[in-house]
């Protein structure tokens, strides 16, 4: 893949990708729209209940921004309590059940892709959120069980 042509060329870039997947050297970056098939909010959304939880509305600004003041204002040195509180308006009236997830294609799609198999698998998943935290509390993990 040594020219724009290369990348705008279907054939080549399914191939490139493919080798890339048999190397496990392909990294998935997914925003939010994937999982609102699901009834997860949107980044807007989700910082927009964020703020409602605290009886506050969210303040006329870019999202990042809002989510910046957010953590500011209620979590300045608590990463953790800033991922709780993400994480708990994030699945507040969300029910998944296993028929639903086994239904999707998308979510078929990105599972066959992070599946260790004889055609390679994706080395990471990326997920926005996940990015946006990481990027400002080193360590802090949003998805873990609590």
């Amino acid at each position: 893949m040594s020219t724009r042509d290369d990348w705008d060329n279907e054939n080549k870039l399914t191939e490139y990708l493919a080798a890339q997947l048999m190397g496990s050297r392909l990294a998935l970056l997914i925003g939010s729209g994937v999982s609102t098939a699901f009834g997860l909010p949107m980044w807007e959304e989700l910082i927009s209940k964020l703020y409602v939880s605290t009886g506050e509305t969210p303040p006329i600004k870019k999202p990042e921004r809002q989510a910046q003041d957010f953590r500011t204002k209620y979590h300045p040195h608590d990463p953790d309590g800033f991922v709780s509180a993400i994480r708990k308006v994030l699945y507040e009236r969300v029910s998944v059940d296993f028929d639903s997830l086994r239904k999707s294609g998308t979510l078929a799609a990105i599972g066959s892709l992070v599946m260790a198999s004889q055609r390679g698998s994706a080395s990471r998943v990326i997920t926005f959120v996940r990015l946006w935290v990481t990027r400002r509390f080193r360590g802090a993990n949003m998805f873990s069980r609590s």
